[in-house]
């Protein structure tokens, strides 16, 4: 199942999803609308542009629930971007502090893992991996690559995404942890099932997904909480800026003899990986994401 499902009892069959869908996932067959899920990339136009609201990403609430009193030690790390999407004046330890009442077991921040993929990135860089090296940060370039551009797919860097680097770093200390991931990315429900990490992260879940929990449950950001986190990270905060994994990098390899393009949205995506097909550019490194305005652009 792909992180992006069409609720027909919504759904006006206005068909603009399948107008918005750049590779043509979303199908009106036998008068049903719904997303062909080997077409599908996951990036989120056809929810951006739905006017009623019948395009619905997965949310997984209920299974942390379960594992919560199922007494299972969840464990809910925070991706950089969060820190972005908070109110005015809250801190990630406040929102860190928030969990914990919901009856989490313990908190971490995911700058940690975002600054530990741009060292792997440097040394691909300086080990010059590929002619021209697609950053992987973003899982819905992934899926671009392999699902609809598989000639290019020698170029992607075999990297993991924070969010599956992180469930790894955590799993390898508390093996029998839940990992319940939040961003702001609707295709992290789907890459948390990709069979090549399936076990790393348990359950993923939208910023918004988590602010309606705490919602329903009457819990507030309090301004009182002592600081818990260790979120002082800076270069794995900027990878949810456009450009920024690019310049953590810059911080590992100050000097590489490389050439960088950087591109968000799914429209300058396309186009980047239709000039890197057609043979122009030549030791690139690219950092692609499909949201407009990087992570901070997701669907939260």
């Amino acid at each position: 199942m792909r992180a992006y499902q069409i609720e027909m009892d919504r759904c006006k069959m206005c068909l603009t999803c399948m107008q918005e869908c750049p590779y043509h996932a979303v199908v009106l067959r036998n008068g049903t609308v719904f997303v062909e899920e080997n077409r599908c990339v996951d990036c989120g136009l056809c929810a951006r542009h739905c006017r009623h609201n019948a395009v619905t990403w997965a949310d997984q609430t209920n299974a942390v629930k379960a594992m919560i009193a199922a007494h299972r030690k969840v464990i809910m790390v925070f991706d950089p971007v969060c820190r972005a999407l908070l109110p005015e004046g809250k801190t990630l330890d406040n929102l860190g502090a928030a969990a914990l009442k919901l009856g989490v077991w313990d908190i971490a921040a995911g700058s940690e893992a975002a600054a530990a993929i741009a060292t792997q990135y440097a040394r691909m860089i300086r080990e010059h991996y590929s002619d021209n090296l697609i950053l992987t940060y973003c899982p819905v370039i992934r899926n671009m690559v392999e699902q609809h551009n598989p000639e290019l797919a020698s170029a992607l860097a075999p990297a993991p995404s924070p969010m599956i680097a992180m469930g790894r770093m955590l799993k390898r200390d508390f093996t029998s942890a839940a990992v319940v991931y939040v961003s702001a990315c609707g295709a992290g429900a789907h890459e948390m099932r990709d069979l090549r990490h399936s076990t790393e992260v348990n359950a993923v879940l939208t910023f918004g997904q988590l602010m309606a929990w705490l919602h329903a449950e009457g819990i507030e950001l309090s301004d009182e909480e002592e600081p818990m986190l260790n979120d002082e990270n800076g270069m794995g905060i900027l990878a949810s800026m456009p450009g920024g994994m690019l310049e953590c990098v810059r911080h590992y390899l100050p000097d590489g003899d490389y050439k960088t393009l950087q591109a968000d949205g799914m429209d300058r995506c396309l186009a980047a990986l239709e000039t890197l097909k057609s043979g122009q550019l030549h030791g690139y490194v690219l950092e692609l994401s499909a949201c407009e305005g990087g992570c901070l652009g997701g669907v939260a």
